[in-house]
């Protein structure tokens, strides 16, 4: 069964004010309790809105310096080189429900081979 996702049948929980729709979508697709990797920048608001469903986030970033805003609602941070070329060794035994790369995808010369590499951290 298949359930159209729209605004109004978002739960009632989650603080959606000032976000753009494309951030709803994100947040209405994650369910609770969900263990998530996030790369970053993301946005705050679907940061925070995820960690209030009670998802473990674990965000990779490129400089610490990026982390300080969302470390409240961050559970681990990974620090990773900006090309990417360490992602086997800092992943290593680590799955996950749901990974976010919305914004990861512009900063990304080779999308599909990272997509691919990113699969084998999802939990099946």
């Amino acid at each position: 069964m298949t359930q159209k996702i729209n605004s109004q049948n978002l739960a009632p929980q989650k603080n959606l004010e000032n976000i753009d729709s494309a951030q709803k979508f994100q947040i209405d697709l994650v369910d609770k309790n969900k263990k998530i990797l996030e790369f970053g920048p993301n946005s705050y608001s679907v940061t925070k809105n995820l960690k209030n469903q009670n998802c473990t986030i674990t965000r990779f970033e490129i400089s610490i310096e990026s982390d300080k805003t969302f470390s409240e609602y961050v559970d681990e941070t990974i620090l990773g080189k900006a090309d990417f070329s360490n992602i086997d060794e800092l992943f290593k035994n680590k799955k996950f429900n749901i990974i976010i790369i919305e914004q990861l995808l512009k900063n990304v010369n080779n999308h599909v081979d990272l997509i691919l590499k990113l699969q084998n951290y999802l939990e099946n």
